[in-house]
């Protein structure tokens, strides 16, 4: 092949610089951005040959080289760079061919030009299918020094701050925000909804902005999605308060503050006393007014009471100037990121339910504040109007134990909450001097605060809340989290944590995932050697609505680039031949879950796994060209040959069991 015959990619690699806060100010109020800008470092080439299999890892993988040799970065190791490669629809044009032209031309792009123009690439993507005439720019992305002492994990670790730092950092720039009701108008949503401001909230809404279920942070949301489904009989005075409920909520009324006035008798006889009551509340972020607010009953040192819960109404659906769950959503941040909130804060995931009432419609969601603010809805909305059903009952008398059912779940809830506070303000130490009171207490001015001295230090990080289990000899191991990990992924729920028994401590993974096969985890995880983590605990835990799966934590290197040690691909077949030669199928064979151990290859994810002919693929799956066999679909079975198109991109040759 001559040197004609290959493409060349030539390409600016620009380094990602410090986020600077964008600052925008309107007649209301002022809103904080954090944007990242980007500035030219050099020109990065790349040349192959189009009739082989060339992806564009292969490309990012040769730019490390060219980047290492830079005098600045002579001494930094593989895993202090992070590198997105990314197809534009246009690229800014230099006036000269000169650096400095270069950099000028380029200092257009930073976060809202790429989002606006550009494409990222998937590494396994192979660059035959980038269309010709291509514009493609590379970002690096440069780990400080302080992160690059961190050991290399199953996924990478990439939060830099202490927990309770990058939280302040989102509290503070959540302080900014603008009123609960005028944060609620689509306007302002499709500002604040953007994964790219630290404060957004991870409501799903977009999907980009996905987190981890917040089941594993506190267990009264597990046990709400439970009470809503127990067989329970229920009380002539429950029933009496429910229908009534049902008779004001189905009934049109002319305005927010009618419909008020008729349902709170019934939610606050039915489920708490200020359920639905006007409560203004003034703290350092500004003075609200939720149509509903229930406090926990005991304070703080300093005056503060916890929101357990926060309701807001409109007259109808598409009534009013936005989204009642979105109005109660911003609650929630006004209240918890406040300075007031702070000793609770850095001691808690401030859980809460929220409630957003529209016309016949409720929805109960639940709120946490951990790695980030993470709001989720707690099953599906109810209806109170009456709807045909199975259940043997009118549809009125179906409609009353609805929304029984449902005032018996909040009103347990509130009360698992109240008990959960009261314990977490007991554990903070009094401090010796009295402190002149700062608390967010209803219609309240916030003096400012004279200190918190004596207070008991915050822990590292906000953790899950399944911290003890039974190991295979009975014993009892009590997990400490120390880091999250796959933070890239807000949506994944993995940590790292210290398991102690009375004799030992370990350090293991924990990971919280809706499915796991375990069967086929155990199986390479007794192969000899090992080619899966060993199994500490695998059950699906009912408090967390989840399966825990607790492994040994394995330093290793993940795959980047197609397997080039014959020892490895041996490896990497032997795993796969085995789970094959007893009826599985792994599914999701890519790099992220093939780590290189030594001299032989650990495979670490085992969601997907399962029966060929029986398992499936969920529907969620990213089937992005090139990255699949043409086979694999949306619920479709898993099959042997996938995980052969899948070896044959890891190693490039053919896996002979398929």
């Amino acid at each position: 092949m001559t040197a004609a015959d290959y493409r060349v990619i030539d390409y600016p690699i620009l380094l990602a610089l410090s986020p600077v806060h964008i600052h925008s100010a309107n007649s209301e109020s002022a809103s904080d951005t954090a944007i990242k800008k980007y500035r030219f470092l050099v020109d990065g080439f790349y040349d192959y040959d189009p009739t082989q299999r060339v992806h564009v890892s292969d490309m990012e993988e040769a730019m490390l080289e060219t980047i290492r040799k830079r005098e600045e970065y002579m001494h930094r190791s593989d895993s202090d760079f992070v590198v997105c490669t990314y197809e534009c629809a246009h690229l800014p044009a230099p006036d000269t061919p000169s650096d400095a032209s270069r950099r000028k031309a380029y200092e257009v792009i930073d976060d809202k030009w790429l989002d606006e123009n550009a494409i990222r690439l998937f590494p396994r993507r192979p660059l035959a299918t980038l269309k010709e005439g291509h514009n493609v720019l590379a970002v690096l992305t440069v780990i400080p020094l302080s992160r690059s002492t961190l050991p290399s994990s199953m996924v990478s670790e990439v939060n830099e701050l202490p927990g309770h730092i990058h939280r302040e950092q989102i509290a503070a720039a959540a302080q900014k925000r603008q009123s609960p009701s005028t944060g609620a108008t689509l306007a302002q949503r499709l500002q604040t909804q953007n994964p790219r401001r630290i404060d957004a909230v991870y409501d799903g809404r977009p999907l980009s902005l996905m987190g981890p279920s917040i089941t594993i942070y506190h267990t009264v949301f597990a046990n709400f999605l439970k009470r809503m489904q127990e067989s329970r009989h229920f009380t002539s005075d429950e029933l009496d308060v429910a229908q009534n409920f049902v008779t004001q909520a189905a009934a049109y009324h002319g305005d927010g503050s009618k419909r008020h006035t008729e349902l709170a008798p019934w939610t606050n006889k039915g489920v708490h006393a200020h359920f639905l009551r006007h409560t203004p509340i003034s703290n350092s972020v500004g003075k609200f007014t939720p149509d509903g607010a229930v406090f926990a009953s005991r304070e703080t040192h300093d005056g503060f009471r916890a929101l357990i819960s926060a309701a807001e109404l409109k007259t109808e659906l598409g009534e009013g100037s936005g989204d009642p769950n979105a109005q109660a959503e911003n609650v929630y941040v006004a209240y918890y990121s406040s300075r007031e909130a702070q000793s609770v804060r850095d001691r808690s995931c401030c859980p809460a339910l929220l409630i957003g009432l529209a016309g016949p419609t409720i929805q109960v969601s639940g709120a946490v504040f951990a790695d980030q603010l993470v709001v989720q809805n707690l099953g599906d909305p109810v209806c109170v109007v009456p709807r045909l059903n199975t259940t043997g009952r009118s549809m009125l008398d179906d409609a009353g134990h609805r929304v029984a059912q449902l005032f018996y779940a909040l009103r347990e809830c509130l009360k698992e909450l109240d008990d959960y506070y009261a314990a977490l303000i007991q554990s903070i130490t009094v401090p010796k001097r009295h402190l002149r009171s700062v608390g967010v207490m209803p219609g309240r001015p916030a003096p400012t605060s004279t200190g918190r001295a004596g207070l008991s230090p915050p822990p590292p990080m906000i953790s899950p809340h399944f911290a003890q289990y039974k190991d295979d000899e009975g014993k009892s191991v009590t997990l400490t989290y120390t880091a999250r990990l796959a933070r890239d992924y807000p949506v994944k729920a993995v940590f790292v944590a210290e398991a102690k028994t009375d004799t030992e401590t370990r350090t293991v993974v924990v990971k919280f995932t809706p499915a796991y096969c375990k069967d086929a985890h155990e199986l390479l995880a007794r192969a000899s050697p090992p080619q899966a983590p060993k199994l500490r605990f695998c059950e699906f835990v009912e408090s967390v609505g989840m399966w825990v799966v607790v492994m040994d934590y394995v330093e290793g290197k993940e795959v980047t680039n197609v397997l080039q040690d014959p020892v490895h691909i041996k490896s990497l077949e032997g795993a796969i031949t085995a789970l094959h030669a007893d009826g599985f199928v792994f599914g999701d064979l890519r790099e992220p879950n093939v780590l290189r151990v030594d001299d032989k290859v650990v495979l670490i994810d085992f969601d997907w796994c399962g029966k060929q002919g029986t398992a499936r693929y969920p529907s969620d799956i990213l089937l992005e060209e090139g990255a699949w066999h043409s086979g694999v679909q949306r619920g479709g079975l898993l099959e042997k040959v996938h995980d052969g198109f899948h070896f044959h991109a890891l190693t490039g040759m053919k896996l002979p069991s398929v």
